[in-house]
């Protein structure tokens, strides 16, 4: 809600559920992969998702 101060629109949140529902979704897959596959593939798999968190932040902070 902080780009829409005043609540009028109903298009913000719902981006902000469906990416989230998104993001959430795709680490889950990732994760069961991982579980699923040899016991090597999930540790690349944490780091992966890691790293794309890291990259992530630093490019919302403009680093």
């Amino acid at each position: 809600m902080i780009a829409d101060p005043e609540e009028r629109s109903v298009v913000i949140p719902a981006a902000a559920v469906a990416v989230n529902a998104l993001l959430y979704g795709a680490v889950g897959w990732l994760v069961w992969f991982g579980l699923n596959r040899r016991r090597l593939v999930l540790p690349v798999v944490a780091v992966g998702v890691l790293a794309g968190w890291y990259a992530l932040l630093r490019w919302y902070v403009g680093a």
